[in-house]
């Protein structure tokens, strides 16, 4: 499971719930799309909102970068 990305992990999680709903469920088609579509539904925005946050946080640390001098510059007295 190491090889696998978040978005590949909370996918395959979302399978297995899927999986489990159809087992419980047995041919009962519409309560398996029901619960896959959820779960897949859950699993794309939970990967979103941490790919926005990963996205926010990259951006803060290039602006904080930019936004402060070199270290050697601001010892040097801004020379």
């Amino acid at each position: 499971m190491a090889d696998l990305t978040a978005l590949e992990r909370e996918l395959l999680a979302a399978c297995r719930i899927a999986l489990r709903q159809l087992e419980y469920d047995g041919d009962d088609k519409t309560a398996f799309h029901g619960a896959a579509w959820e779960a897949l539904t859950k699993a794309i925005t939970k990967a979103e909102v941490r790919e926005r946050a990963s996205v926010k946080a990259r951006q803060a640390k290039a602006f904080a970068r930019r936004a402060s001098p070199p270290m050697a510059h601001a010892m040097n007295g801004g020379k």
